[in-house]
């Protein structure tokens, strides 16, 4: 997932300051509320807002379904429903909020179809499927590369893939609101307070979730590096 755009200052740039990831980290729709209380987003607005909150929605997306090739789709349909429902978007609130709620609602809705038609595999037992070869596991892999789980407890070179989808798993367990939280934070290097725009949390709520969720995913990598180590010595 890319995320690209550059920090800005705007007291100095006019513009909302944003993250290294591209994302704003104020309300752009202010100039919206400016304009007067009947004031509603322009068709044109809708879609610059949305632009520049895309790569935050595909995060949460990602997080309540546990699947990074369906969030493109679940963004798409959303940003339909948001694009059809303007009249109920008010001015001053958070833009990001609003869409991300929307995502959540549909890909929860999507969740509840796979469910409901088990021939069409899960994200997960996909990923269960390709944990033996070298195929790339999108979240796992993010947090490999970003170091914040260590890859054995003993220091010892673990398979990237097992790794990554034993990770995906760890984070599938935890509840979605912490899911959003971490993965806002780990990949999309957001601020506690553009978290707490999106998931309408404040901004200690969102830190205390990013916490205890990293405290939660080392225990349980921890626990999982003992079992697969003490299975190996076993086979010796």
């Amino acid at each position: 997932m890319s995320f690209e755009g550059s920090d800005k200052n705007p007291a100095k740039a006019g513009g909302p300051a944003q993250n290294a990831r591209g994302v704003a980290s104020s309300t752009p729709e202010e100039a919206v509320l400016a304009a007067g209380p009947q004031a509603r987003l322009s068709q044109e607005e809708f879609v610059r807002l949305l632009e520049k909150c895309r790569p935050a929605l595909l995060i949460v997306a990602s997080a309540v379904l546990g699947d990074r090739h369906e969030a493109d789709d679940v963004v798409q349909e959303a940003s339909l429903i948001g694009l059809a429902s303007l009249d109920r978007f008010t001015p001053g609130t958070s833009f990001e909020g609003w869409m991300s709620q929307i995502v959540r609602n549909v890909g929860r809705n999507t969740s509840r179809k796979r469910a409901r038609n088990p021939a069409s595999p899960s994200g997960q037992e996909m990923i269960d499927a390709r944990a033996g070869s070298s195929t790339h596991v999108p979240v796992g892999g993010e947090f490999r590369q970003r170091r914040e789980i260590p890859m054995t407890g003993d220091g010892r070179t673990a398979n990237p893939a097992i790794f990554d989808a034993s990770v995906h798993r760890a984070i599938m367990s935890l509840d979605e609101v912490s899911r959003v939280c971490l993965l806002l934070r780990t990949v999309g290097e957001l601020s506690y307070a553009q978290i707490a725009a999106i998931t309408d949390l404040n901004e200690n709520t969102a830190m205390s979730h990013v916490f205890r969720s990293r405290r939660l995913l080392r225990e349980r990598m921890s626990a999982h590096f003992d079992q697969t180590n003490t299975e190996e010595d076993g086979s010796r």
